[in-house]
């Protein structure tokens, strides 16, 4: 199993940073997790996006879901990258609302298909469940795991909770959005982490590792992944744009 990072910043692009987007192959499926701006270019860099098997999206914000726009546009109008479908998966309400954001006719490169909690999806040799987060209504996080056994974790965007320590334990490595170092006084706990939560939620979950990822411009992702680090104990990995890892 290998995971690149097509975007890694949070809420908003930023200097040298695309927004989310993670790329996990094994033998057997590409997997795209979410779809932020400017993360098409990257994963372009990596892969021919018409290889790609199914695009999961945790939520319908444009920073996880704007360059699905770049990806239709490809699939529709570049002859030889049309292969087949690709599986677009996320919950109902996610995938209602892109009609509204994107008007497109999604369905003419893309089979949609709905998950929640209670969904267990097999593509290739990941087999795949979700978690309801509490970002926002239809908000996913999302556990993959391997023929092999090894097993990803991907928070979305959420605030903490035990529950979602409960869904990641035991991971191989947590993708773990960490929007705020410090969590500003105005906002409250369920929207995203600031990186003591995160160090928190990966003590909890007992992950081999956490990947601090989605922190917010101006915040520094070396900063965030020092005090996740201090927090957590265990193994820390910065998120950049185009960094690869072998599982």
């Amino acid at each position: 199993m290998r995971l690149t990072v097509c975007g890694s910043a949070g809420s908003y692009g930023s200097p040298g940073r695309a927004c989310s987007s993670y790329l996990l192959q094994s033998d057997e499926a590409n997997v795209v997790l979410d779809c932020g701006n400017g993360s098409f270019s990257n994963l372009s860099t990596v892969i021919d996006p018409g290889k790609i098997d199914a695009v999961l999206i945790s939520h319908s914000h444009h920073d996880h879901v704007v360059d699905l726009a770049s990806f239709f546009h490809f699939l529709r109008f570049v002859p030889s990258a049309f292969r087949r479908k690709i599986k677009l998966i996320a919950s109902a309400s996610t995938l209602s609302s892109f009609d509204t954001i994107f008007a497109l006719e999604f369905e003419s490169v893309f089979d949609l298909v709905t998950v929640n909690p209670q969904s267990l999806t097999t593509l290739g040799d990941f087999h795949m469940t979700f978690f309801d987060t509490s970002h926002m209504d239809g908000s996913l996080a999302i556990r993959i795991v391997g023929l092999d056994g090894n097993c990803v974790v991907y928070t979305g965007d959420a605030g903490p909770s035990s529950e979602l320590a409960h869904f990641s334990h035991g991971a191989n490595l947590l993708i773990g959005e960490c929007t705020w170092i410090h969590r500003p006084a105005r906002v409250g706990s369920g929207l995203h982490h600031d990186a003591f939560e995160l160090g928190e939620l990966a003590k909890l979950a007992n992950v081999d590792s956490v990947m601090v990822t989605h922190v917010a411009y101006p915040g520094d992702p070396i900063d965030a992944s020092a005090l996740v680090k201090g927090h957590f104990g265990g193994n820390v990995i910065t998120a950049i744009d185009n960094l690869s890892i072998q599982l």
